[in-house]
């Protein structure tokens, strides 16, 4: 069976094509660095089926985006001017970094980085762009920020006027249709954070608040019943880490402008050299809500949800890794796809092997169940069912030299009804070549990658590799092929791209 072309591209009758743009996505960064201490950089992205330099795009580019960030210059501990991210706690109210979910390494648990950071990649929706100053006074460090954007959002109107009903985050403007939402809804975000460190710890308050051009409004549907109405909105929360010999606590509690609460607590705790321990609870009323949130919870949006984790690490001996979780979670209240208060479990168990040589080969097991709607039910009263994910991973790699490296998955997923004899099956295989010398001008990297999956119930998340400080964890499902090439130039200290 041959994969068919992206029905977007795929002609009519008349010749012309869904998607007006080639099915090329272009890409562009040029980045300056000074030390460590002074950074200059612009992208540009072009994503499949937008116009180039024609049409609708007349610019070129779909999106641009830029960045001045400097630090350490006095009392100032960084200053970040056009687009930049900002993280608060542990993403109750506000994270824009890098924030892991449940994964392979149990102890992965805690949202930890920078508070502002320079952006760089090519998402067009998850950024600030404005001013961010961070200051340090002795054992004090205040950051304030603000920024402004036009974002891509439905529209539509009723008695009181014209509202938004969704704001689109994907970042597509192919169609008509994608390009009449681009850039109609203003917002405007400011925010501080006030932190306190001593010598085992920190403590921290934390506030955000949102302004839009048009009033926000939910589905008329039970599950959004809490849902944010209004042209404004506020978070705020306090923050703390403490550690003690070799345990670490922290969390986070939280209150949105209603004043619901939303609570997460975290032990880390380093047994002896050969295990490691992890456990996370949280509890989030089912009315809380945040705009920007990005919380360690099952649920995407961090609200309606209790919850407890642990996960520990253990090294028998050199070389060889055994980590595990468990996860059980429930919401109080209606959620997407479900529609009564109902919970869940999620397990995971992963051995990983480092042979001699650069040689690691891994196997990994999860299985996620919980409880979603009986699909295609009439029924009056809402039925639901017990249902359960399955996957199941294993990954080689082999460094050939200190250049080249070589890395291959096969991937297979199960999604049913528990207790029903033929789940829906999926299946995922890719391999990657990436080359990279200690001294040279060009580096990059290969996929060619391979999918089957019975429909979206078994997508399959493949981490992939994009151009320099840009990465993306998509999901694979119905059929397909793909492959990209990454490589990167460094004509001189001066000029990297």
């Amino acid at each position: 069976m041959v994969p068919e072309a992206s029905a977007g591209f795929l002609k009519d009758d008349s010749g012309v094509s869904k998607y007006p743009g080639s099915r090329v996505r272009l890409f562009a960064r040029y980045l300056y660095n000074y030390k460590n201490l002074l950074q200059f950089g612009i992208t540009g992205d072009k994503d499949a089926g937008e116009q180039f330099f024609r049409g609708s795009q007349k610019a070129g580019f779909d999106f641009y985006s830029w960045h001045l960030y400097v630090k350490q210059i006095g009392r100032l501990n960084s200053l970040a001017v056009g687009d930049y991210t900002i993280s608060m706690g542990q993403g109750l109210i506000h994270w824009q970094g890098n924030g892991l979910r449940k994964n392979a390494d149990a102890m992965l648990v805690k949202r930890q980085g920078q508070t502002i950071r320079p952006y760089r990649s090519a998402g067009e929706h998850n950024f600030n762009r404005g001013v961010a100053a961070s200051f340090r006074i002795n054992k004090s460090e205040l950051t304030i920020f603000g920024s402004y954007r036009k974002l891509s959002a439905s529209t539509d109107s009723d008695d009181a006027g014209p509202y938004v009903s969704s704001v689109v985050t994907s970042g597509y403007h192919r169609t008509v249709s994608e390009q009449q939402k681009r850039k109609n809804l203003g917002v405007f975000t400011g925010g501080m954070i006030l932190r306190y460190r001593f010598n085992k710890g920190s403590v921290a308050f934390n506030t955000i608040q949102h302004r839009y051009s048009l009033r926000l409004k939910q589905q008329d549907k039970p599950y959004d019943l809490y849902g944010i109405n209004g042209d404004y909105w506020a978070n705020y929360s306090v923050d703390y880490s403490y550690t003690i010999r070799n345990l670490h606590s922290y969390g986070e509690l939280a209150a949105d402008r209603r004043g619901k609460f939303a609570i997460t607590q975290g032990l880390l705790l380093g047994m002896d050299k050969k295990l490691d321990f992890s456990l996370v609870f949280r509890t989030l009323q089912a009315a809380y809500q945040s705009i920007s949130g990005n919380a360690f919870t099952e649920i995407s949006q961090p609200s309606n949800e209790t919850g407890m984790y642990t996960g520990f690490v253990l090294r028998p001996r050199h070389g060889w890794s055994l980590s595990f979780y468990a996860d059980f979670f429930r919401s109080p209240w209606l959620r997407y796809r479900t529609d009564m208060p109902a919970g869940g479990r999620g397990y995971m168990v992963q051995v990983h092997h480092a042979l001699k040589r650069g040689t690691e080969i891994y196997s990994r097991f999860s299985n996620e169940q919980k409880y979603l709607n009986v699909s295609g039910s009439e029924a009056v009263l809402p039925e639901i069912e017990f249902v359960s994910k399955k996957e199941w991973r294993v990954q080689f790699s082999h460094q050939f030299s200190k250049v080249i490296l070589f890395r291959s998955r096969v991937s297979a997923s199960w999604f049913g009804v528990i207790g029903d004899a033929i789940p829906e099956k999926g299946f995922l295989a890719f391999t990657d070549m990436v080359w990279k010398p200690a001294k040279g001008m060009i580096s990059g990297n290969i996929r060619l990658q391979y999918f089957d999956t019975g429909g979206y119930e078994t997508r399959i998340y493949a981490y992939e590799n994009g151009p320099l400080y840009d990465m993306s964890i998509p999901g694979f499902f119905d059929q397909g092929l793909r492959y990209y090439v990454n490589i990167n130039l460094e004509p001189g200290d001066m000029l990297p791209m």
